[in-house]
């Protein structure tokens, strides 16, 4: 078993991040790793500076297994992680902005000082095996969910402003990949390999907060 812890402090721009993480190894068959942060930013709005972030994922190898016998398959892993990131609003995206010439100035953006970052939350299941030591295959199966999408949108006439920075809506993916790897020469001097992939997104927005417009 190896197991390691990581922690440090981050401080840059306007900026604050906390981080700790820890990985197990235990005979090269079962390892697990994680991660946690904690982030403040002076983009995040006012009301919301904080915010929390994390990582897990565990690897079996099954194929290093004492018992296992299987025909063809000669190495076998399966991999499973959940984790969530995010994006953080631009610098202007808190604040009104104007469009100002000699004739005057017109209103432009509405503020908003209360956007939270947009965060995804991914879980991913797949495996990677070969097959009769030769052909590699690796399948992954991701679910993941994008909230608080930071969306510029249009406002009420009677607001005067044309638009605003909103977190506004919920997005789903759905995403599968396959490839497969062929070597075909493998020698001192030549190797020759050949690889095909496949992968496939459906995006969906389960969650609009505001009446549906057009983006151009």
């Amino acid at each position: 078993m190896y197991p390691g812890v990581i922690g440090k402090i981050l401080v840059a721009d306007g900026r604050v991040g906390f981080i700790g993480g820890m990985n197990l190894d235990w005979k090269g068959k079962y390892i697990v790793d994680g991660t946690y942060r904690y982030d403040g930013s002076s983009l995040f709005g006012a009301g919301n500076r904080w915010a929390p972030f994390g990582r897990a994922s565990f690897v079996w190898l099954a194929s290093d297994e004492s018992w296992w016998d299987v025909p063809g398959l000669t190495e076998f892993r399966v991999r499973a992680s959940r984790g969530t990131a995010g994006n953080t609003p631009n610098f202007t995206a808190q604040y009104e902005t104007y469009s100002c010439s000699a004739s005057g100035c017109s209103l432009g953006q509405a503020g908003n000082s209360q956007l939270r970052p947009e965060t995804t939350t991914e879980t991913e299941f797949g495996t990677d095996f070969t097959l009769f030591n030769r052909v590699g295959v690796e399948l992954t199966r991701a679910v993941s969910d994008t909230r608080d999408q930071i969306l510029n949108v249009p406002t009420p006439s009677n607001l005067g402003f044309s638009t605003q920075w909103k977190n506004a809506g919920t997005l789903h993916n759905e995403t599968f990949e396959a490839a497969f790897n062929l070597p075909v020469i493998s020698t001192a001097d030549l190797t020759w390999d050949l690889r095909m992939s496949y992968d496939r997104t459906r995006s969906t927005i389960t969650q609009l907060n505001m009446p549906e417009y057009f983006q151009n």
